[in-house]
Order: structure tokens, then C-alpha cells, then sequence
């Protein structure tokens, strides 16, 4: 019975949770978020400096 319970409290969770808490979910991975805010850093650094 509680197993039920918590298969549901953690379907509920997945849709409330946002992409941004990708790396605090299971099966998701926060080397590609930390990878892709980087290079957007450095893109709009770039960016920045030849205008």
C-alpha cells in the first residue's frame, strides 16, 4: 500500500518540478545543464566584448 502511496506522490512531484531541478531528479543529469550555462556565459562574454 505504501508503495502505491509513493509512486504517485512521485509522479506528482516529476510534474510539478521544473527543467531547472533536472539535476535533483532521477535520470537526469546535471553535467549538461552546468555545460550548457557555461558556454551560454561564455557566448554572451564573447558577445559583449566585440560590440
Amino acid at each position: 500500500m505504501l508503495r502505491i502511496i509513493l509512486i504517485r506522490i512521485r509522479r506528482k512531484a516529476e510534474e510539478q518540478l521544473s527543467e531547472e531541478q533536472s539535476g535533483l531528479r532521477a535520470g537526469w543529469s546535471i553535467v549538461g545543464k552546468i555545460f550548457s550555462c557555461k558556454m551560454r556565459i561564455c557566448n554572451t562574454n564573447v558577445s559583449s566584448s566585440t560590440t
